[in-house]
């Protein structure tokens, strides 16, 4: 039996803000009570925002989100850009994200790859850019990975042939017929078991969530082959705007967020006047999968944002 890694002996609960799919909307006044998705968000130690920030790529719809994001008293918002037409403006809206005011609020601008954190309480996640084999030792500290990309659909950026495999490190086959064939290279493979903490990706899983109003389900396959051998607490994704939700967990909207509570062991919890569903989570059994898509299939932004509740291992070093 392996033992268990030294930094899951400590924890503490982390409370996360999951958003995807804003489309140049900001967060609504408090005032209009008719949205979920308005300010002041509900107290959250760190946000998650899973892609599509924009309709068109112009400038202006990302520094629309970047004043929602940077009204969020969270102490670190992370996001990465999945938008159309964003090659145009690749390079403006990099300096957006990570430039000195964004670094003064707390704004992290993420690219493909596995990244590390570190919060004031001593929860740890990665963000610097590595290669995946840093990350085979067990003892590893907590960690996020990211992608943008989605399988191809319609004109969206960041596409990929749906034949392709970018989360799965290739067989040994596959790398001994790489040369004669041309095959395609997973330049940043998600890491196995125990090593991910929450996995963000643009797109969902097949047949996860991402079921289209014509009913088609058009998630990744490849994806989906990766989830169970990575096994995260959490995987947040949108880009299906009607794939809204949580399988096998009950929708509940409140005024401003669904309430999720994976740290106790009872099914529900009184959080002022909100009441959060879950149980706690048994992490490398168990995964939260959210599409957090703000917009409907029509393009309105009715939908609810989700606040999850996570316990995290602690790495007392430095904290």
């Amino acid at each position: 039996m392996t033992s268990k890694p030294a930094f899951q002996d400590k924890t503490t609960k982390v409370r996360f803000l999951l958003l995807s799919d804003t489309h140049s909307q900001p967060a609504f006044p408090p005032t209009d009570s008719s949205h979920a998705y308005r300010h002041p968000f509900p107290d959250h130690d760190v946000l998650l925002h899973a892609g599509d920030i924009s309709d068109e790529g112009q400038i202006w719809e990302y520094k629309a989100l970047f004043r929602t994001l940077a009204a969020s008293k969270a102490e670190l918002k992370i996001n990465f850009v999945r938008d159309p037409e964003l090659e145009d403006v690749l390079s403006e809206v990099r300096d957006i994200w990570t430039g000195q005011k964004a670094k003064r609020n707390g704004i992290v601008y993420l690219e493909e790859g596995v990244r590390e954190f570190r919060l004031k309480g001593g929860a740890k996640f990665t963000c610097t850019h590595v290669h995946v084999d840093r990350y085979s030792d067990p003892k590893s500290c907590p960690q996020v990975y990211a992608s943008p990309y989605t399988p191809e659909f319609y004109n969206m950026a960041f596409p990929y042939p749906r034949s392709q495999d970018r989360f799965n490190p290739p067989s040994a086959e596959t790398m001994t017929n790489a040369s004669s064939q041309n095959s395609f290279q997973p330049p940043n493979p998600i890491p196995s078991w125990p090593v991910i903490d929450i996995v963000m990706t643009h797109g969902p899983p097949m047949n996860v969530m991402d079921t289209t109003v014509r009913g088609q389900n058009v998630g990744c396959e490849a994806l989906a082959k990766a989830l169970p051998r990575v096994r995260p607490r959490l995987h947040v994704f949108g880009h299906i705007h009607e794939g809204w939700g949580a399988p096998n967990l009950e929708k509940v909207r409140r005024d401003r967020a669904v309430m999720v509570d994976l740290t106790r062991d009872e099914v529900q919890e009184e959080w002022g006047e909100e009441v959060g569903v879950g149980g706690k989570l048994v992490f490398g059994k168990e995964t939260l999968s959210v599409n957090a898509a703000i917009m409907n299939f029509r393009g309105q932004p009715v939908n609810a944002p989700w606040v999850v509740d996570l316990e995290l291992p602690v790495d007392d070093v430095g904290s």
